[in-house]
């Protein structure tokens, strides 16, 4: 059914309210200042109530007033959210977000591709082990390296000009001033979704995802990489975040590979990020625009399966994304007579796909 609400907000007595405020010991699950019992602590439904949330125990949390006005209604994962909850807490939290809540709103739609707003993972230094032997199924692998948190958050409308601004500054340091920002913004905002990584001094990091052709037969996902810096920190970040959000995403739709391409301008120097094991060497085309390369997306069980279970899975896989083909044909046309860049629509030759022998 579609993402709604279906449980009226309920009161709490003290008893209730004492219970939540010890799930995190007194601190606010998020930020871990202290909350003095009965003073300005907000009872948070982690998931909320507007957006399919439910009363449930697992679902509530205990925030300082600063945190839950930020985190308002939208959709966290719990796991780089919720710092200060106890473990067990957040082991019940995490289990009904992923395995019950994800699966069960239909919230697939060229907008809402992921089902969180935010996307909070824990990142590993630049000597860590590759992203993609940190990822692992529902939750993020253990490390003997010390963690911190980096989020993505969704483009919503309040969020347009500072990205156009990013896009235009992005077009311009790489010698395309001459195309139309605000079109080339919109070909991901209109018929996808933007998530963006920002910091105290403006926006870093920024991933167009959108469903629509890899071949003339089979659609998956495409995404947009704009970096404002080449250095290798970004390139590890958006590397770590690519496979984190194609994890994600197969996660959430109980699959174990998408077919994924993924965009970088031609004169980007950022295209190093190609040298990454995480593509497929044979699968990069050039065009005059664009430089892309296929995303070896799959999760480590996808091995284990026979060629038939996976050609079966992948015949599931494109009747899933049916919906979005009608989408397709206006897709390819505001991107040739609107943004005026018709390679950007240039078919790649399907060299390799998630089925892998």
């Amino acid at each position: 059914m579609e993402r709604q609400q279906i449980q009226d907000r309920i009161n709490f007595d003290d008893i209730d309210r004492q219970k939540i405020w010890a799930k995190s010991d007194g601190y606010c699950a998020h930020c871990g200042k202290r909350i003095e019992f009965g003073g300005k602590a907000t009872v948070d439904h982690f998931v909320p109530l507007s957006k399919g949330g439910v009363n449930m125990d697992y679902n509530m949390i205990m925030l300082c007033h600063d945190c839950n006005q930020k985190k308002g209604n939208l959709i966290y994962q719990p796991e780089g959210y919720l710092t200060y909850l106890h473990k067990e807490d957040l082991d019940k939290l995490s289990d009904y977000f992923h395995h019950s809540y994800v699966h069960s709103f239909d919230f697939l739609h060229r907008h809402d591709i992921l089902a969180s707003d935010v996307l909070c993972y824990q990142a590993l230094p630049a000597d860590a082990p590759s992203p993609r032997k940190q990822i692992r199924k529902g939750k993020h692998q253990a490390s003997m390296y010390a963690s911190y948190t980096i989020t993505l958050k969704r483009m919503f409308a309040q969020d347009k000009d500072k990205l156009l601004s990013f896009t235009k500054d992005y077009l311009d340091k790489r010698n395309y001033s001459y195309i139309d920002a605000q079109a080339f913004l919109d070909i991901w905002a209109e018929f996808g979704t933007i998530y963006y990584m920002e910091q105290s001094d403006g926006i870093k990091l920024a991933f167009g995802i959108l469903i629509g052709p890899i071949d003339k037969e089979h659609l998956g996902l495409q995404i947009f990489c704009m970096s404002k810096y080449n250095t290798p920190k970004y390139l590890q970040m958006a590397e770590f975040f690519l496979m984190h959000i194609v994890d994600d995403f197969m996660n959430e739709q109980n699959i174990t590979g998408i077919p994924t391409i993924v965009y970088i301008l031609k004169n980007d120097p950022f295209k190093r990020l190609y040298a990454s094991p995480c593509f497929h060497a044979l699968g990069k085309r050039d065009t005059n625009t664009l430089e892309a390369a296929y995303l070896l997306s799959y999760n480590l069980e996808h091995f284990e399966k026979s060629r038939t279970e996976r050609e079966a899975e992948y015949i599931k896989i494109n009747q899933m994304l049916a919906p979005f083909r009608k989408e397709t044909d206006h897709l390819h046309k505001y991107i040739t007579e609107t943004v005026k860049l018709p390679d950007v629509a240039e078919e790649l030759e399907p060299s390799v796909f998630f089925l892998k022998e």
